[in-house]
């Protein structure tokens, strides 16, 4: 049953958050198994297995296995959904992530911004995300030395939030 890999899945979270971070990984390699298994190689559950486990090995400091899950994740939202697809843009940021603590500064704000693009093009107003997306380049850019740039994406980021969720919103 199909069930049992998301019930896997819901154990590495657990696991990640209590902070064992060898049995997370061990319950998402489960639940990616069991969905490899029993569905389409380009399932989208498959495409959030790969995800999870890239967050896990990223936080563990291993962004080349990260990256490889990311690129499989990738592959098979696009083939599902588009190219303009939220968990297509979530994994463009999480890749921004990964070369923004590499100091790849130049390609962490291509992946930000290729997220930023499909917020643009599948919502009207911003959101959340899109903000959350701003911030990032807004960080990466003043890391690079940009400031102007900088500003211009936080102050961006400011207004979305305010007009979605008031000035109070954390």
């Amino acid at each position: 049953d199909v069930h049992i890999s998301m019930i896997y899945s819901n154990l590495g979270l657990i696991y990640y958050q209590l902070n064992k971070h060898q049995e997370a990984v061990e319950f998402h390699q489960k639940a990616l198994e069991h969905r490899l298994q029993n569905l389409d190689p380009d399932h989208p559950h498959i495409g959030n297995s790969y995800v999870n486990l890239g967050h896990l090995r990223r936080n563990q400091g291993k962004v080349e296995i990260a990256q490889e899950y990311y690129k499989k994740a990738l592959e098979i939202y696009i083939k599902n959904f588009g190219e303009n697809h939220p968990d297509v843009a979530r994994v463009y940021s999480n890749m921004g992530v990964i070369f923004g603590n590499q100091k790849d500064y130049d390609k962490s704000i291509e992946y930000f911004k290729k997220a930023f693009d499909i917020h643009k093009a599948i919502y009207e107003k911003g959101t959340l995300e899109t903000a959350k997306t701003l911030n990032n380049l807004g960080n990466v850019c003043n890391q690079k030395g940009d400031h102007e740039k900088a500003k211009e994406y936080l102050k961006e980021a400011v207004e979305i939030v305010s007009k979605q969720y008031g000035d109070d919103h954390e």
